[in-house]
């Protein structure tokens, strides 16, 4: 950390806002300001001399959101730079002068503890008309690396089919990305647990019931003949030949 950055950052700003900006546990920080003997506002100060702090949210969530945003966009050892201040990302002038602004907007935009702050396009910065307040499932479905499949005529990000089909994202992300299955085949695949078949999930012995063939047998076009379960459960006369062929 540059000594005197630190020096003039933390004349206003507590102990917690400072560790937050500069990426330290909050002890790390309070031993490295108490070294240098450099000082600091109190961890209560919300005094009305300076109207940076009369909001009184120093100590808030809303603040280390905003304190975090002003990290990941200007702090080049921030871990998250590279996603966001490298990338030209910034924060509108009215919210980074002046904290107090961002409080009032995000109070008037319904703003409520569980919510994070979303920018609408990827590529802008921080501002008003590009910002709003959502879930961590709708960001994580906005972020810019997602993944969209379209499956059975629906677009969706693989975290989103994960959770319809019910099937672990990593899971299903190595199925796709290293194995290289096709998509019906790797949210339908359980290992010794249920498959999607006809709306609800079933067993594989239930399966080959329901379709009247042997459970070895659809096991088999499954694990030997690598078939998706769409496949596997066609019963014809030729994939019974390619699996005694096999065997």
């Amino acid at each position: 950390m540059d000594l005197e950055i630190v020096k003039e950052y933390a004349k206003e700003h507590t102990v917690k806002d400072c560790a937050i900006y500069f990426n330290k546990s909050y002890d790390s920080m309070q031993s490295y300001l108490a070294r240098h003997k450099i000082k600091h506002l109190p961890r209560d100060y919300c005094g009305k001399e300076n109207g940076r702090y009369e909001h009184g949210m120093s100590n808030t969530r809303l603040n280390n959101i905003y304190m975090n945003m002003k990290q990941r966009c200007y702090n080049s050892k921030c871990p998250n730079y590279k996603n966001y201040g490298a990338r030209g990302i910034e924060i509108c002038s009215e919210w980074l002068h002046d904290k107090k602004v961002f409080f009032d907007w995000a109070i008037k935009n319904d703003y409520k503890e569980g919510l994070t702050i979303d920018r609408i396009d990827n590529n802008k910065g921080y501002s008003p008309k590009n910002c709003r307040w959502v879930s961590m499932i709708v960001q994580g479905n906005n972020r810019r690396v997602n993944c969209y499949i379209t499956y059975k005529g629906e677009t969706k990000t693989l975290a989103e089919w994960s959770r319809i089909y019910k099937i672990n994202y990593k899971l299903l992300q190595t199925r796709l990305y290293r194995y290289k299955w096709d998509f019906e085949k790797a949210i339908s695949y359980r290992i010794g647990k249920h498959y999607f078949f006809n709306g609800e999930y079933r067993t594989l012995k239930d399966i080959a019931s329901i379709i009247g063939v042997s459970y070895g047998c659809l096991k088999s076009r499954i694990t030997k003949l690598g078939m998706s379960l769409e496949e596997a459960t066609k019963t014809t006369k030729d994939l019974r030949y390619k699996l005694s062929k096999n065997n």
